[in-house]
């Protein structure tokens, strides 16, 4: 596959940042429901810092959205290619049992 072409940068960094925060907040909630699944609830603190996560990946979700519009608007061609490399990414990176794998219907 070729490089993305350099109007992408500032989009695929956002993209970088979502994905990040996403999976940081996926993790926290993951450690949270494993330590609390059969008593208990996390404590203000541990609910305070899950909704913080939250919050920055919905930053980052809506930067993200700004720049892929930026970009779209600059380099219709760029953008393209830039969705098209995302899908493949998430379509290789999807675990096959997942019901978000179209390979796995």
């Amino acid at each position: 596959m070729n490089r993305l072409p350099s109007t992408t940068f500032d989009a695929w960094q956002a993209y970088n940042a979502m994905a990040t925060t996403k999976q940081r907040h996926l993790d926290y909630l993951q450690r949270l429901g494993a330590r609390y699944s059969k008593y208990g609830e996390p404590t203000d603190e541990e609910s305070s810092l899950l909704a913080r996560l939250l919050e920055e990946h919905d930053a980052q979700v809506k930067a993200f959205l700004g720049a892929m519009n930026a970009l779209r608007a600059r380099d219709a061609q760029a953008h393209h290619e830039l969705v098209s490399y995302i899908t493949t990414l998430n379509e290789l990176l999807t675990p096959e049992e997942s019901p978000n794998n179209p390979q796995a219907h």
